[in-house]
């Protein structure tokens, strides 16, 4: 596993310097992120990760200091929070090392365990949409524009499960290959690929990211 640090403030001055101009790392539509309450972010959770991560003795005390942010994209969760051992803890000098490249941005894992990316530029350790949803001071990441739509056919069900065709297939950040094997699978009733999320109506929208696919359903 990879360990990541917790900042110190000169490091956190040069991180958000360096966002102002990444623009080219995590990327994220506005609509598929969004903030979510402080109150919610968890905490206790983010310190055990913290002393895991960086070789501290369980219950070693811990700070935490601000700003702290918690957000979600897609389905995946993502938290800012600077954290230090508490004053007056004794550390060996490999503990002070270890806690010299860690990063305050943090990500949760499917199996629910937090990780982070270690000190690089803040806009590349999590979606750009989120961390301008959390306006941390001095820090602006550039959002790509989002990608023209390309026409991609109509896709039809030949296996009779009750939805006829999807027609005017619309692909925004992927593939017309994909857009028709996404048509193909919810007309057939198969389960989508990993990340992909689909909202049935007289429109359906297919989802993943910044990647989206739209398609008018005849049935």
């Amino acid at each position: 596993m990879m360990r990541t640090r917790s900042l110190t403030p000169l490091v956190c001055a040069a991180i958000a310097v360096s966002a102002l101009t990444a623009g080219t790392a995590a990327r994220a539509s506005s609509g598929s992120c969004r903030a979510l309450p402080v109150s919610a972010l968890p905490l206790a959770t983010l310190e055990a990760s913290y002393r895991t991560l960086t070789d501290l003795p369980p219950g070693t005390p811990l700070t935490a200091s601000l700003p702290h942010r918690y957000g979600i994209c897609a389905t995946t969760h993502y938290a800012f929070q600077p954290m230090t051992v508490a004053r007056g803890v004794h550390l060996s000098y490999q503990e002070q090392v270890d806690q010299q490249d860690h990063s305050a941005t943090w990500r949760e894992n499917a199996d629910g365990t937090w990780i982070n990316e270690g000190i690089t530029s803040l806009c590349a350790q999590a979606p750009h949409a989120l961390i301008n949803d959390w306006r941390l001071p001095g820090v602006r990441c550039r959002v790509a524009a989002a990608a023209t739509p390309v026409a991609c056919g109509s896709v039809n069900d030949s296996h009779g499960n009750g939805h006829l065709a999807l027609n005017d297939l619309m692909a925004s950040g992927v593939s017309c290959a994909v857009a028709r094997s996404l048509a193909s699978a919810y007309l057939e009733g198969h389960a989508l690929p990993s990340g992909w999320h689909v909202k049935p109506n007289s429109i359906v929208t297919f989802t993943r990211g910044s990647e989206r696919v739209t398609g008018e359903e005849v049935g």
